[in-house]
């Protein structure tokens, strides 16, 4: 390593890792760690702007399982091209709905899948703690 040049690797996942004693380490962690001493049980280290390098300490946050979900991109196998709009094809319109606390919740049937997203938004920005990747 030559000194002065960036630590670690680019993962499978995305994540930037760096490998110690033989064993791999997302670097996130090892700067959550490093900064304020350790990671609580059950507590993740999210990356707020969904950028898996960008491991600037403003950038990271502790989150729980759920909260590290809410804050994750549309799939990219959405039909829409957003995330919690589908096409429901008995009602042959745009079906907005989220998940919250392990429940499905149907938001409303709209024309425009644009339309159904506006509703998923408004609904997540009532329900969510951590929807910072909401535009």
């Amino acid at each position: 390593m030559v000194s002065g040049s960036r630590a670690g690797c680019v993962n499978k996942s995305g994540y930037l890792i760096v490998t110690i004693d033989s064993k791999s380490y997302r670097l996130a962690r090892i700067i959550w760690i490093l900064l304020f001493g350790f990671i609580p049980a059950g507590f993740f280290v999210d990356h707020i702007n969904g950028n898996k390098t960008d491991n600037r300490l403003c950038n990271l946050r502790l989150a729980t399982n759920k909260q590290n979900q809410e804050n994750r991109p549309a799939p990219k196998n959405t039909t829409s091209g957003y995330r919690g709009v589908c096409w429901h094809k008995t009602a042959q319109k745009w079906m907005a709905r989220v998940c919250h606390h392990g429940k499905r919740e149907t938001i409303g049937f709209f024309d425009t899948a644009e339309s159904a997203y506006e509703a998923y938004k408004a609904r997540v920005q009532q329900i969510y703690t951590h929807a910072d990747r909401i535009p």
